[in-house]
């Protein structure tokens, strides 16, 4: 346990500063949206589903900072139980912080939106769940919350997953794989779905996706199973790292 507070510590402070930039950013982009619309006599105009920006920051940050982590962690010998309890900590901070976030960029979207009509602003949200040009009450926004801190958290592990995937295979395999799961989705089973399923598992799994997005509830359970698969196949694959386990 006396480890696990230092690497925490060094996950989050390599992260934080990306983020803090990162809705610096996209606050400034709001509020130039919003006085171009004010600013141009009618014109309607908007913007959206943001936060797709910031699942992509948490595959880029994970991604780019795995190898690093792991590295400084064989040099001192950390456990491998420690690398992955403090990274799973630092993650789901990570995945509060920029939910919350995320939520402060909504609700600052639609308070311009409800000061100026020819400028809109959706959320992820919205787009999802609610009907066009209708502002998110109350409810609406601990949803918001729930869901945004959900998503970016399954992001966040699954960049998580594939980092130490990544991590163990050689150069050969780093395409092989990659090369053979993109023959597979979009050769190979649908192929064997047409031929021996009669379209089956296609159907199945438009009828799963279509239940994720019928309630946020339905989404966050999807989320929590993506967590919990991708953290389990996460371990196997760190418990293989040659990492000194007396700490």
């Amino acid at each position: 346990m006396t480890t696990i507070k230092p690497l925490y510590k060094y996950i989050m402070k390599n992260n934080l500063k990306s983020i803090f930039i990162f809705y610096i950013i996209m606050t400034v982009i709001i509020h130039i949206g919003f006085f171009i619309c004010k600013l141009s006599n009618g014109s309607s105009g908007g913007m959206g589903g943001m936060e797709i920006a910031t699942i992509i920051l948490l595959f880029s940050l994970v991604l780019c900072s795995y190898r690093e982590t792991i590295n400084l962690s064989v040099q001192c010998g950390v456990s491998r139980k420690t690398v992955f309890i403090s990274s799973l900590l630092a993650f789901i901070t990570c995945g509060i912080i920029t939910g919350t976030m995320d939520l402060l960029l909504s609700l600052l979207g639609n308070f311009y939106e409800s000061h100026i009509g020819s400028f809109t602003y959706d959320s992820m949200y919205e787009q999802t769940f609610m009907k066009v040009d209708v502002i998110p009450e109350f409810n609406d926004y601990i949803k918001v919350l729930l869901m945004c801190i959900g998503v970016n958290t399954a992001a966040l592990i699954i960049a998580f997953l594939i980092g130490a995937l990544n991590y163990r295979l050689s150069k050969t395999m780093k395409v092989i794989i990659p090369l053979s799961i993109f023959v597979f989705i979009f050769l190979i089973f649908p192929i064997v779905d047409y031929t021996v399923f009669d379209m089956e598992i296609s159907e199945h799994m438009l009828k799963l996706l279509l239940w994720t997005f019928t309630s946020v509830s339905h989404t966050l359970i999807i989320a929590a199973v993506t967590i919990l698969t991708a953290l389990s196949l996460t371990y196997l694959f760190i418990r293989r790292v040659k990492i000194d386990d007396k700490r």
